[in-house]
C-alpha cells in the first residue's frame, strides 16, 4: 500500500516571498509623494544660535531617486513573478502530462542538515540523486528539509519519487513523493 506524503502544488509562501519588492517599491514611491508635498515651515526665529539644516525633502534630485528606486523594485517583481510562474506552469504542465521520471527504492546516503544556509538535505535512490534546501526559491517541487518536518527522515525508507531533472542547473525537481512497504 502507497501513502502518498508530498505532491506537486503552488506555495503560498513563495507567492508572499515575491511581493516584497512590490512592497519595497510602493514604499518608496509613497516617500516620494511625500518629499514633493511642501512641507509646512516653521515661523522664521530671529535667534541666530539655531542652526538650521538642510531640506532635503523638497530637492528634486531626492524625488526622482526615491521614484527611480520605486520602478525598479516594481520592474524587479514582475520579471522576478514572471519567471517564477512560467517555471511553475511548465513544471505543471510536465507533471500532468506524466512527462516525468519515476525512481522506486530504498533511500540511501541521506545527509541532513541542522542549519539551512549550510545547504540542504540529500539523499540516492537506485543511483539518482536529490538534494534540496527549503531557503532555495529557484527549486520547484519538494524541498522540506527533515529537521522541518519532512518526508525523507532517515536511511532505508522505501519511497516512490516522481521527478523532473533540470538540464541546466542539473537539479531533480521532486513532484511527487509515496512511501511503500517495501516488497
Amino acid at each position: 500500500m502507497e501513502t502518498v506524503r508530498y505532491e506537486f502544488g503552488l506555495r503560498f509562501g513563495d507567492l508572499l516571498l515575491l511581493l516584497i519588492p512590490l512592497l519595497v517599491g510602493l514604499g518608496f514611491w509613497f516617500v516620494s509623494c511625500q518629499a514633493s508635498q511642501p512641507a509646512s515651515r516653521p515661523r522664521p526665529t530671529h535667534d541666530l544660535s539655531v542652526r538650521r539644516t538642510r531640506d532635503l525633502t523638497g530637492n528634486p534630485a531626492v524625488k526622482w531617486f526615491l521614484r527611480g528606486v520605486a520602478i525598479f523594485c516594481s520592474v524587479l517583481f514582475v520579471g522576478v513573478s514572471i519567471s517564477y510562474l512560467s517555471d511553475f506552469l511548465y513544471l505543471k504542465e510536465r507533471y500532468e502530462n506524466g512527462d516525468y521520471l519515476t525512481v522506486e527504492g530504498y533511500v540511501q546516503s541521506l545527509t541532513t542538515v541542522r542549519f539551512p544556509d549550510k545547504g540542504g538535505d540529500r539523499f540516492e535512490i537506485d543511483g539518482v540523486e536529490f538534494a534540496y534546501s527549503q531557503g532555495d526559491a529557484s527549486l520547484h517541487g519538494y524541498r522540506r528539509e527533515a529537521q522541518h518536518g519532512g518526508v525523507v527522515t532517515r536511511e532505508g525508507q522505501y519511497l516512490v519519487i516522481r521527478y523532473i531533472p533540470d538540464p541546466y542547473t542539473e537539479i531533480n525537481h521532486i513532484l511527487y513523493i509515496a512511501e511503500k512497504e517495501a516488497p
